[in-house]
């Protein structure tokens, strides 16, 4: 016996055998994944390398070349190339799209180890990272107020906003745009550290030494053991002013024989304006497991209940929606099977009208409406 003759001597069978596959069919479009493009695991290993201040020449001579010298050559490599920066050096390594990601990552790792002896000792660790397509933000938050400085508005982020996002499922990162942190400058006269026969470095190690935190070890009285801290930092623009810097001869240099402390914020890395005015932005990345969709309503729920708790003054914004994109993409799809219904009963309507020898103005209006269907264009043709 056939199929189709076995459905159609049972048709409550057949009915119930349908109805389950719809169910099936409903229950896996609820948990279709969506998001722009699809979920491609990039052969891409980055090595990037921070060396303070240092040019781009002495970056590539003391960094970058290191490292491709012991990175060459890694089995399942394509090719390699390299940007020497102001400060960064960034290695890129591509693979083939049969390589196991996972342990060409950890045979990068074990070559910058052993490269890592032989790059200068203030630069910092190489870190290793796979190249991953979902690390872009999805949306942007940008925050501005009048009242504050953007020292301030960062301070704020940091302390009250960035961890309630952090804690947003679906969210894997939240990083700062435009942000600048409290730092301590310290301004020197030449001719005052001249006078007292001293340098910008002497003045630097001397700080560094009276600005230390560490432990000296503990103190047993009777069943009690208590930990001991050398606590000497220095958190206040007296304690730096007040501070001894050095000594020359029987006199003590202090800060403020030489210069001043001023509490300022870091050199900005990049700017944000909105409507021309000065913020701070936070950029958020979701996870590769969760739904652009999803993170987005969640964050765009967060800034509205954030607005009624930020200070006097301050506003949070919502400055870049990547999702914009796929929620018209997915409208486009509905409007163009809406307007091909369309199109097939003003086809039907019209083919009605023909055969029952129906006015020729009736035909032409019937054509009219379905191009106003289909091509959402308010106009008749005759």
């Amino acid at each position: 016996m056939s199929l189709p003759s076995f459905c159609i001597e049972r048709p409550i069978f057949t009915i119930v055998l349908n109805v389950l596959v719809i169910i099936c069919g409903v229950i896996a479009v609820q948990h279709l994944p969506i998001r722009q493009l699809p979920c491609v695991e990039t052969p891409i290993i980055s090595v990037t390398t921070s060396y303070g201040k240092a040019d781009s020449a002495l970056v590539e001579q003391q960094i970058t070349t290191p490292l491709e010298e012991q990175l060459g050559g890694i089995p399942g490599s394509l090719f390699m190339t390299s940007t020497s920066k102001d400060g960064v050096s960034t290695i890129s390594i591509t693979f083939g799209q049969d390589a196991d990601i996972n342990e060409a990552a950890n045979e990068v790792r074990a070559r910058v180890d052993l490269a890592a002896a032989t790059l200068p000792f203030d630069a910092e660790r190489p870190q290793v990272a796979k190249t991953d397509p979902d690390a872009q933000p999805i949306i942007y938050l940008a925050f501005e107020n009048p009242n504050m400085t953007d020292v301030a508005i960062s301070d704020y982020l940091d302390r009250f906003v960035l961890n309630g996002i952090r804690a947003i499922p679906g969210v894997s990162r939240a990083q700062k745009y435009g942000s600048r942190d409290f730092v301590m400058r310290i301004k020197v006269s030449p001719e005052k550290l001249a006078s007292y026969g001293l340098s910008v470095d002497q003045l630097e190690v001397g700080i560094q030494n009276r600005n230390i935190s560490a432990p000296v070890g503990s103190v047993d009285i009777g069943p009690r053991k208590y930990s001991l801290k050398l606590k000497s930092t220095l958190d206040s623009t007296s304690d730096f002013m007040d501070t001894v810097v050095a000594k020359t001869g029987n006199r003590l240099v202090r800060l403020e024989d030489v210069g001043r402390a001023v509490v300022d914020g870091t050199d900005p890395v990049n700017l944000i304006r909105v409507n021309g005015e000065p913020s701070v932005g936070i950029g958020i990345i979701r996870s590769s497991d969760s739904s652009p969709m999803e993170v987005a309503r969640a964050v765009k729920d967060f800034q509205k209940n954030l607005q009624t708790t930020l200070p006097e003054g301050m506003i949070a914004t919502i400055v870049f929606d990547r999702t914009i994109f796929i929620e018209k993409s997915i409208e486009e799809v509905f409007i163009d099977r809406r307007s091909v219904r369309a199109g097939r009963t003003g086809y039907l309507s019209v083919s009605r009208i023909s055969e029952s020898g129906g006015n020729p103005r009736r035909h032409h209006s019937s054509v009219a409406d379905w191009r106003l269907g289909h091509h959402g264009v308010a106009r008749l043709q005759h």
